[in-house]
């Protein structure tokens, strides 16, 4: 079975699950140059190969296939529209006849397109001119192929009408507006397409799927909505069943369903469905009748995986989970939950679709935090959607990347190169210079030998459960080796700088003597050739008596700087060619035919001094050479598999240092690893193209093939000191990824200066944190609490809990240490910093007046000058944190606070707004503190009137630290009250006295995190004498005006609350027209007029009216006594 994948950015990829190990296998993928809408597949009537049919932004349909190299084949494209995702254009819908004799192609409104689906003489499939089946002003929300076996093709669509509802401006026809379930015939007879049945479903259905029909069920669709599932078919009643809801899932709340996916055998089918929050429920039908009539639909609790926004259930048996956000999964099925919560079918037409009515009689469960009947056995690893990225390029070019959101995210680091899977790492007695892995027999399937080459002596190391050193081996361990092979007849050949040494399986060693001392040496299994000093090359051959035999010499008259034989291929005594490298920046190609022997058959020029060259066959009959350069470059050539010639000659440069070449086997293939500056690996991919890539591991020097039972295809390397053991992983993948699970959907990662570090800003709306998580679980697992009848009242609750020993945990919670919060070292810090205020000697105020009661600015009668100034405050305030942190706009905390004048006469209402404006920027307290006690001021306790602060500067400095110190540990709005002594010019020498006390002050202020209030009550604003420095520190000066007559109506309204029984007769604008109060005299007034209501059963317009002459008079001075003024 193959799985086809769409990609972000238009990639369709082609996978293959291995039946061995279930592991997904890419075959192949296709740039598609598109935004894919919407896959489907159908097959052809007596077909054996499936088609796809994709909708896209292309304007047309594509009808595409899967050829022999796995890449898409497209049959045929039809145009139809313009190019784009329009709502009004086809390509968000496709919907294909079970039998593969037609498909629709549907837009979100009004179009749809039936195409006739056949096939020629020779097979291939051909596709007609569209029909219209198209219906105006009507919405379609999903469709889907009925499976009516061979009769007409028919297509169900889920369509909503609008037609009255967009011109009924009441809303009352959007409100009757039903949705309805459609059935569209195409009658292959007379080639068109009719609505053949329509009939109303939930206003929640969102999802359509095929039941099975024909011999093979009852057919019809399956309807999914919210909070329900139910059968629709022609000619059949409605068959629905609710949808089985957590424990403690809110009744309140809705159950969406968006995935679903259909299995279907000869004698058994259901379907899988996923609601929003990643549950699974298992959708079976009960079919009376002889398949014609379902009595029956139950639905039950499958298993809880992530949200899909697709599932596919393969033939084999395996589920494919295409996930919304983050990595998606290949599943198994260990059960198919016949043992699970259920929720049968309902038959009340009186119960309504809502949640309520759905919670009433659905069955309860509680979900699992693993899958019960689900196996992962793969994942596809995935970086939708990534918020945030970060390239360090410090540090191996890595990308950090965050994605994915809510409990799915992660931070993936990326790096270019294939993946690696470290297995071992062990020190060695030195620093070696090569290693081998040999076999103990040809037939043997796992390597036995690890051959370790130093510069003076040789290591042999077998390999079994663990790696030990062998000291009995027939190799020669006290000079270095140039090469190592088993030889075909289970022998072993070692070369050597002084000759070759020939261990045979009986025992006997044969050694030969080199005249002159080996540069270069390379075996097989039937062959043997060496390099000696001033060029000369000698061939051997294994004979049928099992020894070596020398086939002749040649003399190429300069230094050979490397050799390679090559694998003996398949059917054959011998490996054809000798490719030798020399000094000279030449690759030869030599032949071994015992007719040719050693005679030269190509040649190319390299550039530079080969350090490696290496034979590969990366397919049967593709015969590639590889030469490694001293100068960092990798060159490639095709060899003629008979002439020896080369040809398509490539090369690639790969690191800075000389390269040096091994074969390799990966995923049952041959390939080629360079090791360089970084190490790369060459291998044929599934479409038996040849590619190079790097491998994502710290440089080599010396690497050969490794096979074992715990690593079947694994390599042993070398690297300074250590032999390593890995396996490349993941091939054809350009990045390879480390993911780091994280708890919130990740916002901005910023990197911290100075270390290797980074800073992730994380955040979910209506999230807990672990704390609240753990405190919930706590309070749904705590025992349920005795009833009353329960309790032994005769027994006095104080004697019990005295009588009773304490239990082991609440022991062993007395012994803990008390766990410190950060909230409650806040408290702490706020505390103390009172203790200090206090230490200093004065009462500053109300410190702890809440703002979360007060009326925000909205609430407020303003004017349009004033809620224009506020506007601008505000919106400053709430970008502080983005201009003086992250922007660093801050110069050593001077000049950040932004600092306001609100002067007017008293009662305008300055202190309410202050605290609205507080309530509105979210902040918890408005810290009001009298300015006078912080502020310098000598003449505003009067002249000798024996205040402690009266003439203390340096005391009043102290308190301004100690309260500026105070709101901001308390995230407060500070609101000095009665500036005005400190602004206002009694004495005409004062101001030379005040003006330096005052700018200290200021000074002090400006320093303050957040906004600072000053309230001056003057009724003349022309008193005010503005200093040339208090203006340069003034952020605002505004002066509240007394309200006019519209804006007290909005006070009288303000002020009544919402529950106060007033007399249809009550005229506030009247009221507002004619008293000419202020806010805090309407609101005086409103309380007294209540206050005389009080016998009556509502508050008339006469009680308003009295009481507002009567405080408009006493403001006159119309009732000037001290009693009546403070009792009114």
């Amino acid at each position: 079975a193959l799985l086809l994948v769409a990609r972000v950015g238009g990639v369709l990829e082609v996978y293959r699950p291995d039946e061995a190990t279930g592991k997904m296998q890419v075959l192949g993928s296709t740039q598609t140059f598109s935004v894919i809408r919407t896959l489907a597949s159908f097959r052809l009537t007596g077909s054996s190969r499936d088609y796809v049919v994709i909708g896209s932004d292309s304007g047309g349909v594509a009808v595409a296939s899967v050829n022999e190299r796995f890449e898409m084949e497209r049959v045929h494209c039809e145009m139809f529209g313009k190019t784009g995702c329009r709502r009004a254009v086809p390509g968000q819908f496709v919907a294909c006849d079970p039998r593969g004799r037609a498909l629709l192609v549907a837009a979100i409104e009004k179009q749809k397109l039936v195409y006739v689906m056949n096939r020629d003489a020779s097979g291939s499939p051909t596709i007609s001119s569209p029909l219209e089946a198209h219906k105006a002003a009507t919405v379609c929300l999903d469709a889907c192929g009925v499976d009516v076996g061979f009769e007409n093709p028919t297509f169900a669509v889920l369509e909503l009408e609008y037609a009255d509802a967009d011109v009924d401006p009441t809303g009352e026809a959007l409100e009757e507006t039903e949705k309805m379930l459609t059935y569209y015939e195409l009658d292959l007879g007379l080639n068109h397409v009719t609505r053949r049945w329509s009939e109303p479903v939930s206003r929640t259905a969102n999802v359509l799927a095929s039941v099975p029909g024909g011999e093979e069920g009852p057919s019809g669709v399956l309807v999914c909505g919210e909070n329900w599932v139910a059968y629709k078919h022609e000619g059949h009643a409605e068959v629905r069943a609710p949808l089985p809801r957590r424990d403690s899932y809110p009744a309140e709340r809705g159950l969406l369903v968006t995935a679903v996916a259909a299995h279907k055998q000869r004698d058994l089918f259901f379907f899988l469905i996923q609601t929003e929050i990643g549950d699974l429920y298992k959708v079976s039908l009960t079919v009376v009748e002889d398949g014609a009539k379902v009595s029956d639909l139950a639905v039950s609790v499958f298993d809880s995986i992530f949200p899909c926004v697709s599932l596919c259930i393969t033939r084999t048996g395996l589920l494919f989970a295409a996930a919304e956000v983050g990595d998606s999964a290949l599943f198994q099925f260990q059960g198919i939950g016949d043992d699970a919560v259920a929720s049968p079918a309902v038959h009340d037409p009186d119960l309504g679709d809502d949640s309520h009515s759905a919670a009433k009689v659905a069955a309860r469960f509680k979900a699992s935090d693993k899958p019960k009947n689900l196996l992962q056995v793969d994942e596809l690893e995935s970086l939708c959607c990534a918020t945030d990225v970060y390239v360090d390029e410090r540090r191996g070019h890595a990308m950090y990347v965050l994605c994915g959101a809510k409990r799915r995210s992660s931070l993936r680091v990326l790096r270019h190169g294939v993946a690696v899977s470290e297995m071992a790492v062990s020190e060695l007695p030195g620093r070696p210079s090569a290693v081998w892995t040999v076999k103990s027999g040809r037939d043997e399937p796992f390597d036995k030998f690890i051959v370790v080459s130093f510069t003076n002596a040789t290591l042999v190391l077998s390999i079994g459960d663990t790696v030990e050193e062998v000291t009995d081996s027939n190799f020669l361990v006290t000079a270095p080796t140039l090469d190592v092979a088993l030889l075909a007849d289970g022998g072993f050949v070692q070369c050597h700088p002084n000759g070759v040494r020939h261990s045979r399986p009986d025992g006997r060693k044969n050694e030969w003597k080199a005249p002159k001392r080996l540069l270069a040496a390379t075996c097989n299994e039937r062959q043997v050739a060496v390099a000696l000093e001033a060029g000369e090359l000698i061939a051997f051959e294994l004979d049928e008596a099992g020894g070596l035999d020398q086939l002749g010499t040649k003399d190429l008259g300069l230094e050979v700087a490397c050799l390679d034989l090559g694998l003996v291929p398949a059917s054959r005594l011998r490996a054809p060619f000798l490719a030798v490298g020399a000094y000279d920046g030449s690759l030869r190609i030599l032949s071994l035919d015992p007719a040719e022997l050693l005679v030269q058959l190509a040649t190319v020029s390299l550039g530079a001094r080969p350090e490696s060259v290496k034979f590969v066959e990366y397919a049967p009959g593709s015969l590639h050479v590889h030469a490694g350069l001293a100068n960092g470059v990798l060159l490639r050539a095709a060899v003629d598999p008979l002439a020896g010639t080369l040809a398509d000659a490539r090369s690639r440069f790969l690191g800075s240092r000389p390269v040096r070449l091994f074969r390799v086997s990966v995923d049952d293939g041959r390939a080629l690893l360079a090791l360089s500056s970084k190490p790369w690996i060459a291998y044929a991919d599934k479409r038996e193209a040849i590619a190079l890539a790097p491998l994502s591991y710290e440089p080599l020097e010396f690497a050969s093939g490794f096979r074992s039972e715990q690593c079947p295809e694994g390599v042993v390397a070398i690297a300074g000191s250590t032999l390593r053991i890995f396996v490349p992983d993941k091939l054809g993948d350009a990045f390879n990824q480390t993911a780091v699970p994280l708890r919130y959907t990740p916002r901005r990662i910023v990197p911290l200066p100075g270390a290797a570090r980074f800073l992730l800003v994380e955040a979910d709306h209506h999230a807990y944190n672990e704390a609240e998580i753990a405190a919930l679980s706590q309070v749904d697992n705590a025992p349920p609490k005795p009833d009353d009848d329960d309790v032994d009242m005769d027994v006095d609750d104080d004697d019990a809990a005295a009588a009773a020993p304490p239990s082991s945990e609440e022991t062993a919670s007395r012994n803990q240490p008390p766990e410190v919060t950060d909230a409650d070292l806040r408290a702490g810090c706020a505390l103390q910093q009172r203790g200090v205020m206090y230490k200093h000697g004065t009462s500053l105020g109300e410190r702890d007046r809440s703002a979360a009661d007060a009326p925000r600015l909205e609430d407020l009668a303003l004017a349009k000058d004033t809620k224009a100034a506020l506007d601008r405050v505000v919106k400053f305030e709430q970008r502080r944190a983005v201009v003086f942190g992250a922007w660093g706009f801050a110069d050593d905390d001077h000049d950040v606070a932004t600092v306001c004048l609100l002067y007017g006469p008293k009662g305008a209402g300055k202190r309410t707004l202050c605290a609205g404006l507080a309530n509105h920027l979210d902040r918890k307290r408005l810290y009001r503190v009298d300015a006078r006690d912080v502020v310098h001021c000598p003449d505003a306790y009067g002249t000798g009137s024996g205040h402690p602060a009266a003439n203390d500067p340096d005391a009043k400095a102290k308190r301004l630290d100690a309260v500026l110190d105070d709101a901001r540990l308390t995230d407060s709005v500070l609101l000095l009250d009665g500036f005005e002594q400190a602004l206002t010019n009694h004495n005409p020498d004062s101001l030379a006295d005040l003006a330096p006390t005052l700018s200290r002050a200021l000074d002090r202020l400006a320093r303050f995190p957040g906004l600072v209030l000053l309230v001056a009550h003057l009724e003349n604003p022309s008193t005010l004498r503005f200093a040339p420095d208090f203006l340069r520190r003034i952020s605002l000066a505004h002066a509240i005006a007394k309200p006019d007559a519209k804006a007290r109506a909005k006070v009288w309204r303000r002020v009544v609350p919402a529950t106060a029984p007033l007399d249809p007769d009550v005229d506030f604008h009247k009221l507002a027209n004619d008293f000419d109060l202020l806010p805090t005299s309407i609101r005086r007034a409103a309380v007294a007029a209540a206050a005389a209501a009080t016998h009556h059963a509502h508050i008339k317009h006469k009680h308003f009216y009295d009481a507002a002459r009567t405080e408009l008079y006493r403001l006159k001075g119309k009732h000037a006594d001290a009693l009546d003024r403070l009792f009114t």
